[in-house]
């Protein structure tokens, strides 16, 4: 896999959460954020 494309995967995974608090109002939790930490984690240890 390219770079490119697991840099855009991560970022992807990162601004869905934060649109999803600017835009729906849904609050950020610790388990939230963990969790989005650990889908970026994975996508880039894909690399």
């Amino acid at each position: 896999m390219s770079v490119a494309y697991i840099f855009v995967l991560g970022l992807e995974s990162i601004l869905a959460f934060f649109f999803g608090v600017a835009f729906f109002s849904e609050t950020i939790t610790v388990p939230r954020l963990s969790a989005v930490a650990f889908i970026t984690l994975g996508i880039v240890l894909l690399h």
